[in-house]
C-alpha cells in the first residue's frame, strides 16, 4: 500500500496533467473557432459576371494572354476586389445575357444601358462608369446622308445586333425597317452583302472587328451620333441582395472615380473623364 505522501503526490500529478490537457483542448477549440471566423470574413464571395460571347472593345475583350480587359471589365474587377468579391467571367451569346440575369444564372453585368425592359431584370448602380455612343455606318459609296432626323431614313433597311440598345430614338422608332444580326461580325458581313443599308454600333467596337475582318476600308460612319448613353453595372433581381450589391458598388464607384487610377484607366481606353450625377 502506498504511503499517504505518495498518494498525495500521485493525486497532484493527475490534477496537473488533467489541467494541462484541458488547457490544450480549450486553446485548440479557440484557435479552430478563430480560423473559422477569419476564413468566413476573408473568403471572397464569387459573382458570376455575364459578358457577350463576342468581344466588345473598349468595354470588354480578351487579350492575347486570354485575360479579360476593357474599361467596364477592369472597373468591375477593381470594385469587386475592394468589396471582397471575386468576379467569375461567363461568356454567352448576348441574347442569353438578359435571360440569365432574369433567371439568376448570372449575377451581374458590367456594361449595360439603363432601359425600361432591362430594368425588369436588374438593379443598376446609381452612377455610370463610362459612356457609349451609338453610330450608324454604311457601305462606302452608298451615298446616304443623315441630318439628325431618323424619319428621313425610313426608306432604308437598318441592321442592329440581337439584344442591343441603340438609344431611345432608334429603339422606339417603329416606323423603321429593322433587322438584327447575332454579332458584330455577322452584322458587318450582312451590310457589305447588301442585306441592309444602314448598320448601328459603337464606333471603336465596329472599327476593331472591321480591322480584324480586313474590311475597314469598305465602311464609313454617318454623323452625328445616334445616341450618347451612360454605361452601368447591374445586378440580377433574382438575387436577394441585389439592392445591397448595387448600393455597395455605387458607393465604391463614387470614390473610385475620384482617383488618378480611374483617370488613367479612362485615358488608357481613350475616354474623357465623364461628369457624374450627384450621389446625394
Amino acid at each position: 500500500m502506498k504511503s499517504w505522501p505518495s498518494v498525495l503526490s500521485d493525486s497532484l500529478q493527475f490534477i496537473l496533467t488533467s489541467a494541462k490537457i484541458k488547457t490544450h483542448f480549450l486553446i485548440t477549440i479557440q484557435l479552430s473557432l478563430f480560423f473559422c471566423v477569419a476564413s468566413t470574413h476573408t473568403a471572397a464571395k464569387e459573382l458570376k459576371l455575364a459578358l457577350g460571347m463576342v468581344d466588345y472593345p473598349p468595354y470588354y475583350f480578351q487579350d492575347d494572354q486570354d485575360t479579360i480587359r476593357g474599361i467596364s471589365a477592369e472597373t468591375a474587377q477593381k470594385l469587386a476586389k475592394q468589396l471582397n468579391h471575386k468576379i467569375i467571367f461567363k461568356r454567352y451569346p448576348f441574347g442569353r445575357v438578359v435571360l440569365y440575369l432574369q433567371t439568376g444564372e448570372a449575377d451581374m453585368v458590367c456594361q449595360f444601358f439603363n432601359t425600361p425592359d432591362r430594368a425588369k431584370a436588374v438593379i443598376y448602380t446609381g452612377v455610370p462608369h463610362a459612356f457609349e455612343s451609338a453610330w450608324m455606318f454604311i457601305k462606302k459609296g452608298s451615298n446616304i446622308n443623315y441630318q439628325n432626323n431618323l424619319q428621313e431614313l425610313s426608306n432604308y433597311r437598318f441592321g442592329g445586333v440581337i439584344g442591343y440598345s441603340f438609344g431611345k430614338a432608334y429603339d422606339t422608332a417603329n416606323y423603321l425597317n429593322k433587322q438584327n444580326a447575332v454579332s458584330e461580325q455577322e452584322q458587318i458581313k450582312m451590310l457589305l452583302a447588301g442585306r441592309f443599308d444602314i448598320a448601328l454600333g459603337t464606333k471603336p467596337t465596329i472599327i476593331y472587328h472591321a480591322k480584324r475582318m480586313q474590311v475597314l476600308d469598305q465602311i464609313e460612319f454617318l454623323t452625328p451620333t445616334l445616341a450618347d448613353s451612360p454605361v452601368y453595372m447591374a445586378f440580377s433581381r433574382a438575387r436577394d441582395d441585389a439592392y445591397e450589391l448595387a448600393a455597395k458598388f455605387t458607393e465604391a464607384l463614387v470614390e473610385y472615380k475620384k482617383t488618378d487610377e480611374y483617370r488613367q484607366l479612362l485615358k488608357k481606353y481613350h475616354f474623357e473623364y465623364p461628369k457624374f450625377p450627384s450621389s446625394d
